[in-house]
């Protein structure tokens, strides 16, 4: 599988020339200089942000959920960059299980450029990221002199110069022993295997040659961009792996909805069960009081009605009316039928304990508001239109 790996060392513009290696079974084929439009066409893309247009960081978190990790990361670095959060683009890796997270953070306007002249699928990945973790301090240097310093905790600094004594070199080790944590010595990785140390060592810490390493993979180090973070926005990143995230996008907006859904059958389910035991405890206490009584009855309607001819019955034997005798009835519903005009009046007719009233043709309204007054008298009243007008049957 071919690549084509760019060096990205300045913001893309047009007609700026970038250098570039065109990569085929980890062997450098072919090498060269040009703007983008120019560059040869490969099975992949990486391009390869130089170590002064990046900061490399390893951050020390306390447990955070996945979710929130990269608002932690942001508001961390801000105490470490000195740009405008919304001008950065910052991108990071899992939090360890000691808390460490590794971020890198570029210039926004940077890496839109960059995006926006790279193919489709194409990464985008800071030079720094190329280099493997190891235990020792590492000192990556260019043909130029300018490189990198990388550290076990995966954070890393740009070095501009390969001098004896590098300030950026200095200031790392001096905060290193601040914190207690001073490399053993600094492994130093060249392009050219027999190119000299800066120094033999410095500020006390030894200077030791390592393998050979380039952007291009050209070093006894090549590198692996797939394994680095992928600087590129997710907004413009390309082929299945994003499809899939876009599609897990919805996967916590449909858990809620069937949650939603499966608490709406719980509770309508409770409130069925709720309801068939009150009425079934109702059925039994009306069965129960109609045998006391001695009212036979088979159901809760029969057991009611037994009941109420037994408190009837009492009420008579003891010389006092009931709910439903003629005058009592009539005279609750009274001050609802006196709104009925009197010439709609036919005739009325007590028998089993209800009245029927028979009107002439009342509107539908003055019918419904009758049986409204009715039902607000406390009287159980039933309307139907006849072929002479209304008859009302009303009983307690």
């Amino acid at each position: 599988m071919t690549t084509l790996r760019i060096l990205v060392d300045a913001m893309p513009d047009a007609g700026r020339a970038f250098a570039w290696a065109l990569v085929d079974a980890g062997r450098v084929r072919q090498r060269g200089h040009a703007p983008p439009g120019e560059w040869p066409r490969a099975e992949t893309t990486v391009a390869i942000v130089d170590a002064p247009l990046v900061h490399v960081a390893a951050l020390v978190l306390p447990p955070i959920p996945g979710a929130r990790l990269g608002d932690a990361v942001r508001y961390a670095l801000d105490d470490q960059l000195a740009a405008a959060a919304d001008t950065l683009h910052i991108v990071h890796g899992p939090q360890a299980s000691d808390g460490r997270v590794v971020a890198v953070a570029a210039s926004r306007a940077l890496v839109d450029a960059i995006a926006a002249r790279l193919p489709a699928g194409a990464r985008i990945v800071a030079l720094p990221a190329l280099l493997p973790r190891a235990a020792d301090w590492q000192w990556a240097i260019d043909d130029g002199g300018h490189g990198f310093l990388a550290r076990p905790d995966g954070s890393a600094v740009a070095v501009p110069s390969a001098d004896a004594a590098p300030a950026e070199v200095v200031l790392a080790l001096n905060r290193a022993r601040r914190a207690a944590t001073p490399p053993a010595r600094i492994v130093v990785h060249a392009r050219d295997a027999t190119a000299a140390l800066p120094a033999p060592s410095i500020d006390g810490v030894a200077l030791a040659r390592g393998a050979t390493f380039a952007w291009d993979g050209g070093g006894t180090i090549a590198g692996d961009p797939a394994s680095a973070l992928d600087l590129r926005p997710r907004a413009v990143r390309a082929g299945p792996t994003e499809r899939v995230d876009a599609r897990r996008a919805w996967r916590p907006a449909l858990a809620l909805a069937a949650a939603a859904v499966a608490f709406f059958v719980v509770a309508a389910l409770g409130t069925w069960i709720e309801v068939s035991l009150a009425r079934w405890h109702d059925q039994r206490d009306a069965l129960a009081l109609a045998r006391e009584v001695g009212a036979p009855a088979q159901d809760f309607d029969g057991a009611m009605q037994g009941i109420a001819a037994r408190y009837a019955a009492a009420r008579h034997a003891a010389r006092l009316s009931a709910p439903g005798d003629a005058l009592t009835l009539l005279a609750r519903a009274a001050p609802a039928l006196a709104a009925v005009p009197a010439g709609q009046w036919k005739r009325a007719v007590y028998a089993s304990g209800a009245w029927t009233f028979e009107f002439g043709p009342l509107a539908d309204g003055v019918r419904d508001a009758l049986v409204a007054r009715l039902t607000a008298a406390g009287v159980t009243a039933l309307a139907a239109n006849t072929a002479s007008g209304v008859r009302v049957r009303i009983e307690a």
